[in-house]
């Protein structure tokens, strides 16, 4: 394997307090040889194998004791070598939202509370489809596409 991986922030005051403007993205390819003699094969981009490019981006703002978060992950197509004639799956593109509270630290009873409420795949999307070459195999590429839908989650932490 080998690729190309890239990161970028940038922060700035906004809106009475920070903004910060964050994003990821790979790009791999690879290649796999059995046994000498025999051809290389193309392995990144198939089925059950990394996807060629996968990226994530996103804001995250701060002031005030709350934090507010939104994420796009993007995991691009992958082909399904696994049946003639191979056929392109489609990209997966999911939405995270986060929401968070700290109360100040003072002398009142809210003093260490911290409220959160997290959103992963926040628009229930469904992993690209495979044609199964059989029935208790899954028809989605579970390497590069989770099958878990919408995750809702609220904690609440106090500290002394």
């Amino acid at each position: 394997m080998r690729g190309v991986d890239l990161s970028a922030s940038y922060r700035a005051a906004f809106a009475g307090g920070t903004a910060r403007l964050l994003g990821s993205a790979s790009w791999l390819d690879g290649t796999q040889q059995n046994t000498s003699g025999q051809p290389e094969l193309e392995t990144a981009g198939l089925v059950y194998n990394p996807a060629k490019f996968r990226a994530r981006g996103g804001i995250v703002w701060e002031g005030s004791g709350w934090t507010v978060a939104g994420f796009v992950n993007h995991v691009g197509s992958v082909v399904d070598n696994t049946r003639a004639p191979e056929a392109e799956t489609g990209a997966f593109t999911t939405v995270d939202a986060n929401l968070r509270y700290r109360a100040p630290r003072d002398a009142s009873i809210l003093s260490g509370l911290e409220l959160a409420l997290s959103v992963q795949n926040l628009f229930d999307q469904s992993p690209p489809l495979l044609t199964p070459l059989a029935s208790y195999i899954v028809n989605y590429d579970s390497t590069n596409y989770s099958a878990i839908g919408r995750v809702v989650s609220l904690s609440v932490t106090k500290r002394w």
